[in-house]
């Protein structure tokens, strides 16, 4: 009996926090334990791309497991970074910027963490719009990744530098500028050959939400630009096409306040009811009430 009082006696008193931790440890040493297995398989049979591939899939689903914050801090608790943050508000100095003031005036800027998206029918221009954010973030001196799940790399490439020279896509495409023309693009795009602040991904529009947080992290991007947002792929098994879009949808959010990082992309739209009129609402994109509660 003394023997039991004393082993109880000397059990350390710890707060809930810690078991609550090392529950949490546990929890995420059996996920890295379990998704290794597949890893090793891989390396076994010399298959190094399914090694890479198991394994931004694991890192992403350590990510989403880890949260960012789980515990409630004072509201106030860092009023140098609001004065620092007052003192960038009055010199006028934004997030990333975009090419439009009134767009700015409201947002400030893309903004760390932002995910915003910007939808429209088929064929209306919604990838041009998202090359001239990203150029005229580029052209300001930020960094930007571009990722694809619509457009080859040649492709895209073809529409920023028209965009970048200024001169016509089309003349581009059917090479059809004219000699000055031409030595203004020829002079411009070989100017740019060693930039690596404007980069893209996907060129075989198979492009996962793993792949691009390996991206970010590795590139450190002040951007990032999701064409065709809608058809990234998430690692989640979903039973439905809503369910994987919520999740889709609801991953990017989780990235960019991972990473710290606006994330802007874009995605269609229904196609108009004949029995409404009027100005197209949320409720005509596809998918909008996934992409409205992230």
């Amino acid at each position: 009996y003394k023997e039991t009082v004393l082993n109880f006696h000397t059990v350390p008193v710890e707060p809930m926090k810690f078991w609550s931790d090392q529950i949490k440890k546990r929890h995420l040493y059996e996920t890295i334990k379990t998704g290794l297995e597949p890893i090793m398989s891989f390396m076994e049979e010399v298959e190094p791309h399914k090694v890479v591939s198991e394994m931004e899939s694991l890192l992403y689903k350590i990510r989403s497991e880890v949260p960012v914050s789980n515990r409630p801090e004072p509201m106030f608790k860092n009023p140098e970074a609001m004065f620092h943050d007052l003192e960038q508000a009055k010199l006028g100095i934004i997030g990333v910027p975009t090419p439009w003031p009134t767009l700015n005036k409201i947002t400030r800027g893309w903004q760390p963490a932002d995910f915003a998206l910007i939808a429209a029918r088929p064929a209306q221009g919604k990838t041009w719009i998202l090359l001239i954010l990203a150029i005229w973030a580029w052209e300001n001196g930020k960094k930007v990744l571009l990722g694809s799940t619509e457009m080859s790399h040649v492709a895209l490439r073809r529409r920023a530098a028209a965009l970048f020279c200024r001169l016509s896509y089309s003349k581009i495409r059917d090479g059809t500028l004219t000699l000055d023309e031409e030595q203004v693009f020829r002079e411009k795009i070989n100017s740019l050959k060693d930039d690596d602040r404007f980069l893209i991904l996907g060129d075989g529009f198979d492009v996962t939400l793993n792949s691009l947080e390996a991206a970010i992290i590795e590139e450190e991007p002040d951007l990032v630009c999701a064409d065709g947002a809608y058809l990234f792929k998430s690692s989640g098994q979903r039973r439905d096409k809503h369910e994987s879009m919520a999740d889709l949808f609801n991953g990017f959010k989780q990235i960019a306040k991972r990473n710290k990082v606006p994330i802007v992309g874009t995605t269609q739209m229904n196609r108009p009811d004949k029995m409404k009129t009027g100005a197209p609402d949320l409720s005509r994109m596809a998918f909008s009430d996934n992409a409205g509660m992230v």
